[in-house]
Order: structure tokens, then C-alpha cells, then sequence
């Protein structure tokens, strides 16, 4: 009966969370045309509509040849191919519905795996949902929605759920948990952020190393150390197994992209930009007070970092409530607000890039770590669980509610003292209150005039608080109703907050040049994704554009030579600036959208031949200005001395002084198979403006052809005399591979899961039998 009740409360939470993400977001997700990511999605929207189109069928994209001149599909991890949830969203909704919900969803999932891991925890339900608000609204993840980060509000979701199945599995090292913890790991790896996938990792692995380790240490309890180790180990190889065909199609890719030497970034300064500042750090952990996030302004800050890059706010309440606790003398949960407290200064220690000096040498080991600023995730966390845990104390243990008298005097008169200064510094109480409840731009702009308004509003917070506790403190029968009040006020102040970056994107404006990352990807989109169904009109931006996405360096190293948008055979251009070889078409929001007419062909022949010793020779000859495609292709040597003798033969035919007629179309032009069907009357090397890869290979008539690294970034086919037809077709090593692994163990799981299962069964008949 118990155990149902305590069943009850927390579908109850679990409702509680959901109603209150429909609250905040709803209108965005359920109002056609608008799309509840911001910013970014103009990277995310184009992969989804090909990969809806595309299906799981023979056009499933392991090679993308819409974006970048083409790329492996599964090497831009960041578009969740395989992400479970996504997939599912996938086949059920539009491209649309699919980001909204997936938004929606992921800030869900986030609230209740943080109740769950509070649950675990030993946490009564209403100390569990008020960290679980304070963790799904924080700083953390709302205003990643604004900036349409939507692969790393995917891999942050998993953080609670992962810390709480591993705990079960130390625990208990059954079947299920190991086959559960395995998943979310795969979950973390296939939401798309590298980076924050690393981060989230940390957590059950500090929790070993910090909190499991020392205590089975302590008690000599060498048997469960190393089942705990080797459970650790093995779910971590069973979750790389279950996700190897995304991982090695990834690893293959991600060498051959500007990140290859491990960031896009190659300034210190560029790298740690995006840190918390010391002087500044009021501004981060307490924006409705110290900070205007729709401004983007701090304190102090010249040129500031974006906001929901160091953001970690999880409420002034929750920061309160954990400086209240550091006085509470209690056993409960001791271990656990020793850890989750270390979380938090780990996360801060981590994200002051500008102070901090192991950066220096992180930034030459280690350049992936960018952006300091995102270890402030750690911080969210902890400080979202550790007021719960405080919280959990107060509510257990009623002989510290009798301490509440004297708290609720020294937060009554810490408020007075504040308050009584709001005559000098501007601020009056009803505006105070206003302002607490609405939020508004100009209540909260930082500048040495309204520095009074903020210490004020910070004083009407904790004049809030002790009116919280007076009924605690006088009345204690009244007392079980702390925590819910809390959690109404923290409600409140989070979706206060939630509301200033839940500004829905017209997928109108979708296209429009505005995001740093997309400007390539969004162009070719606007033409693919009306029905264009041959080979895409490149549309290249500025070359700034391409060095912070997973773009090849080939074509960043080409475009950024005087001949490489010749050598695209781009249609269309799209630059900030002028561009001498094209014709003005449209300028919008400060854009020029040119028409090239001295592009390439998107098939050509080349009368001639020339061999390079390696890539950097190639580059150096097709870069050049006076290099024109139409008379001559380079070609990288090889050693293999069949392709040699072919390519000899070409070199040697005889010249009789004639133009040499040629002719190419494409029969079919497909995600990793074209088709194109070319005449010509000599011999000659046929050249395709598309990326080059080793995994593509050639057939000429039905007979295998060598496939050549042409013009330093593109692929050729050499054909004889007359019509020929020339298939190409992607199969990709590492996704074989990877697809063989990931096959493999999940067949292994799957029997070990039919045994387990036949073995309960058996159990089961024997226990009626003897019956």
C-alpha cells in the first residue's frame, strides 16, 4: 500500500514536469511555421529533411552530397543519424514537429532523470521535483533551445538518467542494470556533441573514483570494489560496441575536416574565450539579479561570452537554500553533498579558462576542450541536487525546524537592512515585487546606476524566503508544507527566467544568413528541398563560415585559393562581400547572393594530364587563378603500379590537333549512388565536382574502374572512346565495420537477455510445482 502511494507521487512529479514544459514551450511546438530551436538550427533543419526523405531504405545518406561538395553521412555526428529518440520522432512527424518535440522532449527527459537519480538518492518526492525544476530550467539547457544547440541539449538530458542507473548498478549488478546503464551510456555518445558527451562521462566516473572507491577502501570490501570496477568496465565496452557504427564512420571523417589537429580554433584567446570571468561570476550563477541575459550584457565585460555558453543559473532560491544548509549538523546524505559539492567546484574550477593555467597545457595536448565555459554544466547540476539534498534534511528531520525561528529573523532582517537603502538607489518596493514577477529588460540591465536595483532585488528574494519559513518556524505542524511552497517559488522564478529564451524562429526566416555555422548548408537546402532532385546548386559562404562546422579540409584549404569556386562548379555564391565572376542576383540583411557564370561543368572532360607527387603540389597548381579545369587535370600520383600503367596509357595517346568532343549528364544522382553517362571521342579523364573519398568506388561498363583523386579534392574516371556509363557507388569501411560490431553485441545482449529471461521463467514454474 506504501509503495503504491509513493508509485502515485511520483507519476505525479513526472506529470508535474511534463504539464509545465508544455506551459513554457507548447505554443512553440503546436503553432505550424514556427520552430522552437533558435540560432543553430539552420544546421540541424537541412539534415533532417534528407534524412526523412531518405528513409532507412538503399538512400539511407552514409554519404551526404548536399553539404560541404559531400561528406560522409555519419560523420557529422552532430545530427543524431542514429540517436534512438530521434529516429522514433523521425518517423513519426514532419521535419517540423520532429525539432520541436525533440526540444520539448529532451528538457522532459532532463527533469525526470534528475527525479529518478534524487529518488535513488534516498530523496522524498517533493525535495526531488524541486531539483528536478531547478535542473530541467537552468541556464544549462533553456537557453541551448535559443541558440538551437540541439545536440547538446540531447547528451545533457542523459546526465541524471546515467548517474542514476549506474548507482543501481553498483549496487546490483544484474542483467537489466547493466543492459540499462549500457544504453543511456550509447544514448550520451549518440545525442552528437563530443565534447559534452566527455563531460557528462565524468559524472560516474568521478562518482567511482570519488565516492565508491574510497568508502569500499575504508570498510575492506575488496570483492565489491572489483565487481563495481569490472561492471564499470564492461558496461563502458558493451555501450562503445552498441554504438561502434556511428563512432568509426565519425573517427574516419572527423581526421579528414579543419577540426583534424583537434579545433577549429587556432588562437588560446579564441579557445578560452567562452569562460566564466572571476569578476563576473555573480552574473552567471545569478542572471534575474546580476545579469540581462536578453542583452547579453555582464558586468565588467567588454566583449562578453555568449550566455548560454556559461550559463549555469538553477535559481536565486536554490543558491539560498544551499548557503542555509551549510549550517544544518546532519548525517543525511552526508556522502552524497560531499560529492555533488566537489562537482561544484570542479565545474567552476574547469570553466575559468582565462585564470585557469592548465588550459595553456590542455590547449596543446588536448585542443578539443574548447570552451571552458560549458563545464558550468557540472556546476547546474550539483548545486540542483545538492539543494534538494538540503532540502530532503529539513523535511526529515524535524529537529531542525525549530532552528527555522532564528533563520527567518536574520533573512527578515538581512532584507530590511538591504531594503532600506531603496530611496537612495533608485528602486521602489512595488517595482522590486514587479520586477520579480515579470522580469523585464530594464530591471535587470546591469551598469554601476542600477546597482542598487540588483542588491534590492536580491533582498526582496530573501524576503520571500523568510516569509517561506515563517510558518515553519512558528507553526511546526505547518511544516510539511515547505517544501511544496518552495517548490511553487522556484517554479515561479525558473519559468521567469525559461520565458526570456523561449522566443519560437519562424521557419520563414529559417534560411535567412544569420547563423555562423549554416551558411552553406541552408542555401543548398532552400533549392534541394523544393523538389531539386539532380545535383545541388552549391551555394558557398564566406569562407569564415566553414571553419567552426565538420566541414572537409579539402574544400576549406580549396575555397580558400584564388580558383577553388571554379573548380565546385558552384551556380551560386553567397558572400558579405563583392564577387567579380558572378552576376548580382538578391541582397538581404546584409548578403549578396551572386549567380557564377565562369563555374565548371558539374561533369567535364580534361584533354590532359598532369601527375603531382602529393596533395599539397595539387593544391598549389588548381589554386592558382590561371588553372582551368577545362584543359588539364592533376592527378596525384599513386604507387600502385596498375593504376600507373592506366594512367600512362592516357598520357601517351597520340595528339592529332583536334578538339576533343565531349558529352555528360547524370542518369541518376543519388545519396551513395550516381550514375552519368558521358561520350567522348578520345580517350580522356572524366572529372566529377564531387568530394573525393576512398571509400568510393567506380565501375565503367560494368567493369571496375580506378576512382582518381583529381584537382586536389574531386574524383575521376578515365573512359575511352564513345559512350560509356560510369556507376558509383559509397561503401564506407569504418560503417561496415562498425555496423558488424554494433550487430554483434547487440545479439549478444539480446540472447543474454532471452537466457536471463528463460532462467526467471524456469524459476518461476518450480516455485508453482512445489506449490
Amino acid at each position: 500500500m506504501r509503495h503504491s502511494k509513493s508509485l502515485r507521487y511520483d507519476l505525479l512529479a513526472g506529470l508535474f514536469l511534463a504539464v509545465l514544459v508544455i506551459l513554457l514551450y507548447g505554443q512553440a511546438v503546436f503553432t505550424p511555421g514556427e520552430l522552437a530551436y533558435g540560432q543553430d538550427t539552420s544546421y540541424f533543419y537541412p539534415h533532417e529533411v534528407i534524412l526523412q526523405a531518405s528513409g532507412f531504405g538503399a538512400d539511407f545518406p552514409l554519404w551526404n552530397p548536399y553539404f560541404g561538395a559531400g561528406a560522409p553521412g555519419l560523420g557529422k555526428i552532430q545530427v543524431g543519424m542514429l540517436y534512438p529518440p530521434l529516429v522514433i520522432l523521425r518517423a513519426l512527424f514532419d521535419v517540423e514537429m520532429t525539432l520541436d518535440l525533440d526540444a520539448a522532449l529532451h528538457l522532459f527527459l532532463a527533469g525526470l532523470g534528475i527525479y529518478l537519480l534524487m529518488r535513488q538518492l534516498k530523496v522524498g518526492q517533493i525535495p526531488a521535483l524541486f531539483t528536478a525544476v531547478a535542473f530541467m530550467l537552468s541556464g544549462s539547457f533553456t537557453p541551448r533551445i535559443l541558440a538551437g544547440h540541439a545536440s547538446v541539449l540531447r547528451v545533457l538530458a542523459w546526465s541524471g538518467w546515467l548517474l542514476w542507473a549506474y548507482i543501481r548498478l553498483l549496487k546490483r549488478g544484474t542483467l537489466l542494470n547493466i543492459i540499462l546503464t549500457a544504453l543511456i551510456i550509447g544514448f550520451v555518445i549518440l545525442g552528437g556533441h563530443p565534447q559534452m558527451s566527455l563531460m557528462v562521462l565524468l559524472l560516474p566516473l568521478g562518482y567511482f573514483g570519488v565516492y565508491f572507491l574510497p568508502g569500499r577502501i575504508r570498510t575492506k570490501k575488496w570483492r565489491e570494489l572489483a565487481a563495481g570496477f569490472g561492471r564499470s568496465v564492461g558496461v563502458v565496452g558493451l555501450a562503445l560496441g552498441l554504438t561502434a557504427v556511428q563512432i568509426l564512420p565519425y573517427l574516419a571523417w572527423v581526421g579528414q575536416t579543419v577540426r583534424s589537429a583537434g579545433n577549429a580554433f587556432d588562437s588560446f584567446d579564441l579557445l578560452i574565450r567562452h569562460s566564466v570571468w572571476w569578476h563576473d561570476f555573480l552574473s552567471f550563477i545569478m542572471p534575474t539579479i546580476w545579469f540581462e541575459p536578453a542583452g547579453r550584457i555582464s558586468l565588467g565585460a567588454e566583449n562578453p561570452p555568449f550566455f548560454w555558453e556559461i550559463s549555469a543559473f538553477t535559481g536565486v532560491l536554490t543558491l539560498l537554500i544551499i548557503g542555509i544548509g551549510l549550517v544544518l549538523r546532519s548525517n543525511i546524505h552526508r556522502g552524497h553533498r560531499w560529492f555533488f559539492g566537489g562537482v561544484a567546484v570542479v565545474g567552476l574550477v574547469l570553466s575559468m579558462g582565462t585564470i585557469n593555467p592548465l588550459y595553456e597545457f590542455v590547449f596543446e595536448a588536448m585542443p578539443y576542450f574548447r570552451a571552458p565555459g560549458r563545464f558550468m554544466f557540472l556546476w547546474a547540476l550539483a548545486t540542483a541536487v545538492l539543494a534538494g539534498l538540503v532540502l530532503d534534511i529539513w523535511l526529515k528531520n524535524p529537529s531542525t525546524l525549530p532552528r527555522l525561528n532564528k533563520l527567518v529573523v536574520g533573512l527578515a532582517a538581512a532584507a530590511l537592512l538591504l531594503l532600506a537603502g531603496w530611496r537612495l538607489l533608485q528602486p521602489t518596493l512595488p517595482d522590486l515585487l514587479q520586477n520579480y514577477l515579470h522580469f523585464t529588460r530594464e530591471a535587470a540591465l546591469v551598469a554601476p546606476q542600477t546597482v542598487g536595483q540588483n542588491v534590492n532585488a536580491l533582498a526582496v528574494k530573501l524576503g520571500i524566503l523568510a516569509i517561506l519559513f515563517l510558518p515553519v518556524g512558528r507553526w511546526r505542524e505547518y511544516g510539511r508544507y515547505l517544501g511544496l511552497l518552495l517548490v511553487i517559488a522556484l517554479t515561479v522564478e525558473m519559468s521567469v527566467f525559461t520565458r526570456e529564451f523561449t522566443e519560437p524562429m519562424p521557419l520563414t526566416t529559417l534560411y535567412l544568413p544569420g547563423s555562423r555555422y549554416s551558411q552553406l548548408d541552408y542555401s543548398v537546402a532552400a533549392h534541394r528541398f523544393d523538389g531539386y532532385r539532380q545535383p545541388p546548386l552549391y551555394l558557398v559562404a564566406s569562407l569564415t563560415q566553414l571553419h567552426n562546422g565538420e566541414e572537409s579540409s579539402k574544400l576549406d584549404n580549396l575555397l580558400q585559393s584564388d580558383n577553388g569556386l571554379n573548380l565546385l562548379a558552384a551556380n551560386f555564391i553567397i558572400t558579405e562581400g563583392d564577387f567579380a565572376d558572378g552576376q548580382l542576383v538578391q541582397t538581404k540583411n546584409g548578403w549578396n547572393l551572386f549567380s557564377h557564370w565562369q563555374n565548371l561543368p558539374r561533369i567535364y572532360a580534361a584533354p590532359t594530364v598532369q601527375l603531382v607527387s602529393d596533395e599539397a603540389a595539387a593544391l598549389q597548381l588548381v589554386g592558382d587563378a590561371a588553372f582551368s579545369g577545362w584543359q588539364e587535370a592533376i592527378v596525384v600520383q599513386t604507387e600502385d603500379q596498375e593504376q600507373a600503367a592506366q594512367l600512362e596509357l592516357l598520357l601517351a595517346k597520340p595528339e592529332n590537333g583536334e578538339p576533343a568532343d565531349f558529352s555528360g549528364r547524370y542518369l541518376t544522382y543519388g545519396n551513395n549512388r550516381l550514375v552519368a553517362e558521358v561520350t567522348t571521342s578520345q580517350p580522356m579523364m572524366v572529372v566529377f565536382s564531387e568530394m573525393y573519398d576512398a571509400d568510393w568506388q567506380a565501375e565503367v561498363n560494368g567493369r571496375s574502374a580506378n576512382l582518381w583523386l583529381v584537382n586536389y579534392a574531386f574524383r575521376g574516371v578515365i573512359v575511352e572512346p564513345g559512350t560509356s556509363t560510369i556507376v558509383m557507388q559509397y561503401r564506407p569501411q569504418a560503417y561496415r565495420l562498425g555496423a558488424v560490431i554494433s550487430g554483434g553485441t547487440g545479439l549478444l545482449l539480446l540472447a543474454a537477455a532471452l537466457y536471463q529471461f528463460v532462467m526467471w521463467r524456469r524459476g518461476m514454474i518450480r516455485r508453482k510445482g512445489a506449490a
